[in-house]
């Protein structure tokens, strides 16, 4: 089968940023749309499997290059940089993306799909906007303020990420924490948009949002009937092993969200969507998507 070829294109960011976005779209009806903001040192590119898999069930599949990630960061070199804006303007990026998306697509219903980092930026989209969409997927999530901790249990200057491999070893590669599976471990380390970390500042202003993601009151702004799904792998460090993933979903329940679901993969590790039984965790995804519609109709 001829892979999917994506249309890309570009918004002007409120910071006057080129965001670089990518819209999978078959030449079917479209059942519904699905936005996907991806994970730290990544970009869209890497979600081309799941995109051809939602295309087939009928979803329209939108996405941006975060700032300092992929295509967006590309021109500038600025690999890890969120700029001035910081990590609050990576969350308002991805409502333009989403503004996009509904004016080309009125009236279907709206997932949000957050994997990792994007996942922590998901958390905080729905603080402000959960009116906006029908449903929300955590993949590689956890308490931001679970992270903030660990990272500061390095040296000064050390970079936070070097400890999320610490479980792994002895380990082959630095990156075996992503996945069981060699060949997509290996696929991230030789990927020249993929990179290790973020600027120091910009994992600065990625922490400075946990008290806010933490916060009860907060969390009591997100609409009680959202329905949320969450997938983990037990072996991924980001999750804490499913505690923080837990502590997650602890908080939601006791903020009133009525509408939760999860897949826990034992033996999985952070990126289940590039795991070795991801075409299991494609297909669950796609099953909580549907399972969805009627609601949103």
């Amino acid at each position: 089968m001829a892979q999917l070829e994506p249309e890309r294109f570009q918004f002007t960011s409120a910071d006057s940023l080129s965001i670089a976005c990518v819209k999978w779209i078959g030449r079917h009806h479209v059942r519904g749309v699905v936005q996907i903001a991806h994970g730290l040192g990544e970009h869209m590119g890497r979600y081309a499997a799941l995109a051809e898999t939602l295309v087939q069930g009928e979803f329209v599949v939108y996405g941006n290059d975060h700032r300092g990630h992929g295509l967006t960061a590309k021109p500038s070199g600025n690999f890890g940089d969120f700029g001035p804006g910081g990590f609050d303007q990576l969350v308002e990026d991805m409502v333009s993306l989403r503004v996009i998306a509904k004016k080309e697509h009125p009236g279907k219903p709206y997932i949000l799909l957050g994997h990792s980092m994007g996942s922590f930026a998901a958390q905080q989209f729905i603080l402000d906007h959960s009116h906006s969409i029908d449903g929300l997927a955590l993949s590689g999530s956890s308490i931001l303020d679970g992270l903030a901790r660990l990272s500061q249990s390095t040296s000064a200057g050390e970079d936070p990420m070097k400890l999320i491999n610490a479980s792994f070893e002895p380990a082959r590669t630095p990156f075996d924490w992503l996945s069981r599976d060699n060949a997509e471990v290996d696929a991230f380390i030789a990927d020249p948009l993929c990179f290790p970390s973020l600027k120091p500042e910009s994992m600065e202003s990625f922490f400075y949002a946990f008290p806010r993601l933490a916060d009860p009151k907060q969390i009591r702004k997100v609409r009680g009937e959202l329905p949320i799904y969450i997938f983990s792998g037990s072996e991924d460090p980001v999750g804490q092993k499913l505690e923080g993933v837990r502590a997650l979903m602890d908080r939601y329940r006791a903020a009133g969200i009525t509408s939760m679901s999860h897949d826990f993969y034992y033996g999985g590790r952070h990126e289940m969507l590039h795991e070795l039984n991801r075409r299991e965790v494609f297909t669950n995804l796609l099953v909580w998507i549907s399972g969805i519609l009627g609601r949103a109709s």
